[in-house]
């Protein structure tokens, strides 16, 4: 179960972290701190996007479907980065299944404010998103 509640500035997620909180006040104020349990399911594959976690303490698995049903892990996410990154590359689905691997906090954002920060001119999140594409 997922219980919200409101963030403070500063956050341990690295990308979030070296956002300059005046700059994005409004940002910051949208987001919402999450507590998630070992398990929690939070996309299925080819789900809509409609939040994305920036993790905190959580870790989540990305897992893929093989042809043969078979489940592999395709990556994990922690406090480096962000689950539903599809939303910042242009896309709305998600490809792969997202379980909380190790339960704790994360910071959730709606798609379409995270859809509004990247194409409203604010480069700093822009830049940040994709040097960790990169990683």
């Amino acid at each position: 179960m997922i219980s919200p509640s409101q963030p403070s500035h500063p956050t341990e997620n690295q990308i979030l972290a070296g956002l300059d909180k005046t700059d994005y006040q409004h940002f910051f104020s949208k987001l919402e701190r999450v507590s998630l349990p070992i398990g929690q399911l939070v996309y299925e594959a080819q789900d809509s996007i409609n939040h994305v976690y920036f993790p905190e303490t959580a870790v989540f698995s990305m897992l893929a479907t093989m042809e043969d049903g078979r489940t592999i892990e395709v990556g994990p996410v922690g406090k480096e980065g962000l689950v539903g990154l599809r939303v910042a590359l242009g896309g709305d689905r998600t490809l792969d299944r997202d379980v909380v691997h190790i339960g704790g906090n994360a910071l959730r954002l709606t798609a379409s404010v995270l859809k509004t920060e990247l194409t409203g001119g604010r480069t700093a999140l822009l830049k940040k998103l994709t040097r960790y594409t990169r990683m």
